[in-house]
């Protein structure tokens, strides 16, 4: 299509409103293609051409929006860099944007709008090494004593010059005894199904990050259903996302644990609006999953979407039907089947031989009537 071609094609009456689409997106995927090349080929003014152009064809589209935000971060332009995130942050709450809106800011001589963005990424999201740098240098730049995070573990850690030795601990407004772990502190058990962690220390007014959102920081996503060869679906945690679930199925009534699983291996078929999201599979075989319905639950107990269900019953159903379309049932079960279906049918013929050698023999009023519909059917009265 050449340029005068691509300005004009909306006037083009002939199109329809659905045809429009397409050839935008088809554009729009064709520009974000070449955008990304030009990208991982370290041409950034090209890559950003391309970008620029694939977030008019295909506008509020967030994996455009991210990639853009770099390209425009690359080239100078950190405000409108900055702009795209903070737009795209309003709908997706991802940590790597997070990340880049507080190196942006910072770098853009707005430390008190990256300390701000750093305290949601550390009250909510699993720090990483790269986000722990950052902190550093952010709250060096900026005059932080004190800041906390969560590892991908749970575990909390405090950071900064001086780390006070014996902090307090708050769970939902609840003190809470802590004990130190590889380097930070763990909780007690069932502490994943709390709201909000706060952390006081003596002689700091506030730490940064603090409190921290436990809520978020566990919460599991996913959706499970019966699948054709197991327990299928997909999940993960959207404010850690390095950490694989673990997830428990459960009996519905009692909430015994009755199996867990672990959703280690990453999902190739869902697709995500949000950037950068990494879901999990889950899959259990048949033969390994609890008779009866269960519940599938994440760390927080948060129940996932498709649970309770029943699923060693829709299998069992499923399995046999297809045994007996495949002509595979086993022969004692066959054999069982066919004497209880055919006696019914043996004493019906028994009674219909009966009744005709009956009518063939009498003259009683109505015998013609019978007489007709055994002809009609074919008994040859």
């Amino acid at each position: 299509m050449t340029l005068l071609q691509n300005m004009l094609f909306w006037q083009d009456e002939t199109l329809t409103k659905e045809e429009r689409t397409a050839l935008a997106s088809a554009q729009a995927q064709d520009s974000f293609r070449r955008g990304n090349a030009a990208w991982e080929s370290g041409q950034q003014d090209a890559a950003w051409d391309w970008l620029e152009r694939a977030n008019r064809q295909a506008a509020d589209n967030p994996h455009v929006m991210f990639a853009l935000a770099l390209a425009r971060h690359a080239v100078g332009d950190v405000p409108g860099a900055i702009l795209l995130l903070e737009t795209l942050l309003k709908r997706f709450d991802f940590r790597e944007g997070w990340v880049l809106l507080t190196t942006f800011r910072q770098a853009s001589g707005d430390g008190g709008g990256a300390v701000r963005a750093l305290a949601k990424l550390l009250s909510c999201f699993a720090a990483t090494p790269e986000s722990q740098k950052l902190a550093a240098s952010v709250c060096r730049l900026n005059g932080v004593a004190l800041w906390g995070f969560l590892d991908r573990d749970g575990l909390l850690k405090l950071a900064g010059p001086h780390v006070p030795d014996k902090p307090e601990f708050r769970l939902d407004g609840v003190p809470v005894w802590a004990v130190r772990k590889q380097g930070g502190w763990s909780f007690p058990q069932g502490w994943q199904q709390a709201h909000l962690l706060e952390v006081r220390c003596a002689g700091v007014p506030t730490m940064l990050g603090s409190p921290f959102s436990i809520k978020d920081f566990f919460r599991c996503e996913g959706m499970v259903s019966a699948g054709a060869e197991g327990l299928e679906g997909w999940c993960w945690h959207p404010y850690n996302a390095d950490c694989a679930p673990s997830l428990t199925l459960c009996h519905p009534q009692t909430d015994k644990a009755l199996l867990r699983v672990t959703a280690e291996m990453f999902s190739q078929s869902v697709s995500s609006d949000q950037p950068l999201a990494r879901y999990r599979r889950i899959f259990v075989p048949w033969k390994m999953l609890p008779e009866g319905p269960v519940r599938v639950v994440g760390p927080n107990g948060q129940e996932l979407a498709g649970s309770p269900l029943e699923a060693r019953l829709e299998w069992r159903s499923a399995y046999q039907t297809a045994q007996m379309l495949n002509g595979v049932m086993p022969a004692s079960s066959i054999k069982n089947k066919t004497e209880k279906s055919l006696l019914p049918l043996l004493c019906f013929c028994l009674c219909l031989l009966w009744i005709q050698s009956w009518l063939s023999q009498t003259n009683l009023p109505g015998a013609n009537l019978w007489r007709l519909l055994f002809r009609f059917f074919g008994t040859g009265v």
